[in-house]
């Protein structure tokens, strides 16, 4: 991600919609998905560190992400250490040593996504899990994948292949963003043809933005009780085991 990008998040994810929207929703699942405390936890991709608040309660955090900037404009206090590296190099970390780990918005980036989801099951203990989330649908490809650097956009059975392929059991799958889809969909549409033009990192004005916000928010009801059908993100939760996958 460009350094320009990490700026744009420090400055809006406070405020912006789509983040404040996704905060809520991952607050409840994780709430709901993950009740020990003091667990081994560890965030690849940890950016600007916006949602590390939301694993702080849970146990002590170890932090991954490959870019200098993320040391640079991320609020670190609730991490007990950082590493700059490249996931799709590895993960420096030694086998069955973490409970949870976290992978938000992350894995699009990277060219070697399976040998990422390798790396993950790796340093999981048995029994430990994963929490995913990533872009959905290769047609809402746009400016915004481009200049983030994203490899590609997912569907959820080649997600879920990728889980198999590394000896997950599923635990949870949902598409989320569902309610603004139509209209991320229909902006998405009108900029492949030229008719709009809209900044996907821009802030709207503050009626719109408090409206999508609320729109966004409501999802935290839905997300960790329900899998939704389609939706501008995907979402798994996944298990280590002895390799046989169960959908529940």
């Amino acid at each position: 991600m460009e350094e320009r990008k990490y700026a744009i998040f420090q400055k809006n994810e406070h405020r912006h919609w789509w983040f404040r929207g996704k905060h809520q929703v991952l607050n409840a699942l994780i709430r709901r998905e993950i009740l020990p405390r003091q667990q081994r936890i560890l965030d690849i991709g940890f950016g600007t560190g916006f949602f590390l608040s939301l694993l702080a309660p849970y146990g002590k955090i170890i932090g991954i992400d490959f870019s200098p900037h993320a040391l640079q404009y991320s609020n670190r206090k609730f991490l007990a250490a950082c590493i700059l590296n490249d996931i799709g190099r590895g993960i420096p970390l030694k086998n069955n040593s973490m409970d949870i780990v976290s992978i938000l918005d992350v894995i699009e980036h990277v060219e070697q996504d399976q040998f990422v989801l390798d790396e993950i099951f790796r340093v999981l203990v048995p029994g430990g899990k994963v929490i995913l989330t990533t872009s959905a649908y290769p047609f809402l490809w746009s400016h915004h994948d481009v200049i983030s650097h994203h490899q590609r956009r997912y569907v959820m059975a080649d997600l879920i292949s990728c889980f198999e392929k590394s000896g997950f059991r599923i635990t949870r799958k949902t598409y989320f963003n569902t309610m603004l889809f139509p209209l991320i969909l229909g902006v998405r549409l009108l900029n492949k043809i030229g008719l709009c033009v809209a900044d996907d990192d821009q802030l709207p004005s503050p009626a719109v933005n408090a409206l999508l916000k609320f729109i966004f928010g409501l999802e935290k009801y839905l997300v960790p009780r329900f899998a939704l059908p389609f939706g501008v993100s995907l979402l798994v939760i996944a298990q280590k085991n002895n390799g046989t996958v169960t959908f529940l």
